[in-house]
This record gives structure tokens, C-alpha cells and sequence, in this order.
């Protein structure tokens, strides 16, 4: 578990940058990474209001949405009328918990919602992790969880599998369904494996950093059809990341 997820929509070689002009000025000569999060702006409201209820407790383990595709659900003022703890295994910001998602440093039935965005792929062992956020949330908590399905290998530091929409259903078995389908579609599947593809065909770094720089400026609009593939029962196929929003169950 890591405070951004390279494959999640993060910019890994940014962040190493310390200089805040410099790492400005590389923002703008970046390519935009494959993914676009294409959740239905009232889908997404939906959402904000079941996680961020005023003066609620809320867990955001990984910190991973904060940068990324995954950035749109705190885009809302929402996440301010709430407490938010940000969790991570390392500091940095906005990590103001250092803490291990296999075993969290709460009180059974202490938070009010749990979040988990580009995290459960890089869990060893996912079911304990899911199994300590079960006990830590309420009778009536919430659980929101991102996931990738059709994303490529991204160790941050590690990346250990992926999970099609029926198979997260199953691992989330016991919590009650609110809200699921396609966060990231498959127009993005297509840029990342074409990108990647692409630039996998030169052993030379430089050829290969360049080629995959162009690659992904030249790419990047095709992303923007998933927009019109997100109302498709077949983007659920090739979808690049999956969204699911559950509740633990009232006694």
C-alpha cells in the first residue's frame, strides 16, 4: 500500500521532483496518464453524500485518490464537513496516519466510512485488510472502494491482482450493495496498452521514455470516448477500474 498508485493515475517520476518549479514546469511537458475517471456526475454526488456526512469519521486508507483519475470524488467541498484521517504504510503528504491496512490502529465499530481507492490490488492479503474494515466501521458504515481491472502491472511496491465486478462482489460478500460499474473505461484500456506496446518496441531508454511521452500526448483524446462507451453493458468487459459503494449492515 502506497500513498499514490503509479498505474492509478498518479505521476510516480513528478512526485520525486522537489523543486516546485521544476516539477511545475515538468507538469506541463508530461503526458496525461491513460486513465480518465468517467463516473456519472450524479452517480458520483451520490457518493460524496453517503461517504462525507457532516461531522462523520472517515478512513481514507492508501491516500491513492488524492492524486490520479481518483481525484474527482474530493473535488467537492464535501470532504470538509467531515474528519478525514489519511492513512498510508509511508508519510509524505497529505498522510496523517502512518498504518498498515492489514491491521488497523482503531476501535471496533469506530468510523463512520471507510474509503479505499487503488488499494486492494496492492494488499498481500486483501481479505484481512477487508475483514479489519469491517470491524472498524459502524453498523451502517460505508465502504467505497476503486479497483482496476484491465490496468497493466503497476508494483507500488507491490501488485498482486485484479478483480472483474462479480469477483468484487464476492470478496465484499456481506456488505450491501449501493453502487457499482465502470470508473475508468475501456477507450483507457486501449491508450494504456497502446502506449505501453508502443514504446516496449525500443530497448534504448531514451527512445523508450520518448516514445512513450509522445505516445501518451497523442493518445490522450481517445480517452475521452469512454464518456459515451460508460452507458454501454459492454464497457463492463474491457473496463480499465471498476467503483463499488457498500454498507456494513444494520444489526
Amino acid at each position: 500500500m502506497a500513498a499514490t498508485s503509479g498505474g492509478y493515475g498518479s505521476h510516480p517520476l513528478l512526485a520525486k521532483i522537489r523543486n516546485p518549479r521544476l516539477r511545475r514546469l515538468a507538469r506541463m511537458v508530461y503526458p496525461p496518464m491513460p486513465t480518465l475517471n468517467v463516473i456519472p456526475s450524479a452517480v458520483l454526488n451520490g457518493i460524496r453524500e453517503a461517504l462525507f456526512r457532516p461531522g462523520s469519521m472517515v478512513l481514507n486508507i492508501g491516500s491513492g485518490g488524492l492524486s490520479g483519475c481518483g481525484r474527482r470524488l474530493w473535488t467537492q467541498p464535501g470532504a470538509l464537513r467531515c474528519h478525514v484521517i489519511h492513512m498510508d504504510l509511508s508519510g509524505g503528504e497529505p498522510v496523517n496516519l502512518r498504518g498498515d491496512a492489514h491491521v488497523l490502529p482503531f476501535s471496533d465499530g469506530s468510523l463512520d466510512a471507510v474509503i479505499m481507492q487503488a488499494v486492494l490490488e496492492h494488499l498481500a492479503e486483501p481479505r484481512t485488510a477487508l475483514t479489519e474494515v469491517w470491524r472498524v466501521l459502524r453498523p451502517g458504515g460505508i465502504l467505497y472502494v476503486e479497483i482496476p481491472f484491465l490496468q497493466g502491472f503497476h508494483a507500488d511496491p507491490h501488485d498482486y491482482q485484479r478483480y472483474t465486478l462479480p469477483g468484487l462482489r464476492r470478496r465484499l460478500a456481506g456488505f450491501e450493495e449501493l453502487a457499482s460499474g465502470v470508473s475508468v473505461g475501456p477507450f483507457c484500456t486501449l491508450v494504456w496498452v497502446l502506449r505501453d506496446g508502443l514504446s516496449n518496441c525500443f530497448r534504448n531508454r531514451v527512445m523508450y521514455t520518448f516514445s512513450r511521452a509522445l505516445a501518451g500526448w497523442m493518445l490522450s483524446p481517445v480517452r475521452y470516448l469512454d464518456y459515451l462507451a460508460r452507458y454501454s453493458p459492454a464497457a463492463e468487459r474491457l473496463a480499465n477500474e471498476y467503483y463499488y459503494l457498500c454498507r456494513k449492515p444494520l444489526p
